[in-house]
């Protein structure tokens, strides 16, 4: 049970913090939680949603390294806008919810199928048989 609830807990928070902060980012916009949303966004959502392919034991790893990456993707894609004299915060938001959403809904998406098992069987050296 933990071990399922586990697999499950970070693609669902990241479709409900990738929801909540687009709905305070574009449809509500005057709401006074923006702000935590927004940076709990920015902070987690785009990493992990990138980190949880690589499939590491740990859990504090995973955060620890999907914060670092969240905080370099927000940082070059802000770069790459600025040097292309193209400022446009919410299209930067919204390519970071097009990564999110889409790293999460795979997630889903391979957790919906059963793991593939690999047996490595050992084999005669060549030219022994």
């Amino acid at each position: 049970m933990h071990t399922f609830l586990y697999r499950w807990l970070w693609p669902a928070l990241l479709l409900l913090l990738s929801l909540a902060a687009l709905w305070a980012t574009f449809i509500m916009p005057d709401t006074l939680v923006r702000p935590a949303l927004v940076m709990a966004f920015l902070f987690i959502c785009p990493g992990i949603a990138l980190m949880r392919f690589l499939r590491l034991q740990e859990w504090y790893v995973e955060l620890t390294l999907g914060v670092a990456l969240s905080l370099a993707l927000d940082g070059i894609l802000a770069t790459i806008f600025l040097y292309a004299h193209i400022w446009w915060p919410s299209v930067i938001i919204g390519i970071l919810f097009a990564v999110s959403l889409v790293g999460a809904c795979a997630q889903i998406l391979l957790l919906r199928t059963p793991p593939t098992v690999v047996v490595v069987t050992e084999s005669a050296p060549a030219g022994e048989v």
